[in-house]
């Protein structure tokens, strides 16, 4: 009886402490975190703490802060090296979050990057968001760009938006223009 109670404690504690996501087994006692900065939920599961060294996490190198799920999948990684995920190249120090469903949700790019043609302003955690196919939903431009036609401004209080196929959605122009036939004076903010 005695040797059953101790396999249960060992197994109860092993679980507590090891994470399964996308059929790999992550060992939280493996990962070193700096004092006083681990959360956990409240049945006891790990939901955060800052790294002391980068860690492999579901196929990313990971620094500073980690964040799971309850569930064990990676909420949130802030990325120790360039790495290309859904056809993109995500730029060190970019920080990636994930919906629970382990689409991209949104990320704040670590520098001004060009995603699906489209050149993201990056750094001082400016949101890029993405649709669950993987396509911008929207971005802030490092630049004025051209899209469709369309002279769209670069400003941190005109993001741009776009339709989960990639067309474009809304943004504010940057000059006077004409739109699908229509005069649009520049700052106006127009929705397709």
């Amino acid at each position: 009886m005695k040797k059953i109670n101790l396999i249960i404690c060992l197994l109860l504690i092993w679980h507590i402490w090891t994470i399964k996501s996308e059929g790999q087994v992550v060992n939280i006692r493996d990962f070193q975190f700096k004092p006083g900065t681990v959360e956990n939920y409240d049945n006891g599961e790990f939901k955060s703490g800052k790294l002391v060294d980068v860690v492999k996490i579901e196929n990313f190198n990971c620094k500073n802060i980690i964040e799971l799920y309850i569930n064990g999948k990676i909420k949130q990684c802030k990325l120790a090296e360039d790495t290309e995920y859904i056809n993109i190249i995500f730029t060190k120090n970019t920080v990636l979050f994930f919906a629970e469903d382990d689409t991209l949700d949104y990320c704040w790019l670590g520098k001004n990057t060009v995603i699906q043609k489209i050149p993201c302003k990056g750094g001082q955690q400016t949101q890029t968001s993405f649709h669950k196919n993987g396509k911008i939903q929207c971005c802030f431009l490092s630049r004025s760009f051209k899209i469709e036609g369309i002279l769209c401004k670069a400003d941190l209080s005109a993001p741009v938006c776009f339709y989960a196929d990639g067309r474009l959605k809304e943004c504010t122009v940057d000059a006077d223009q004409i739109v699908k036939g229509k005069f649009v004076k520049e700052g106006s903010k127009i929705l397709l």
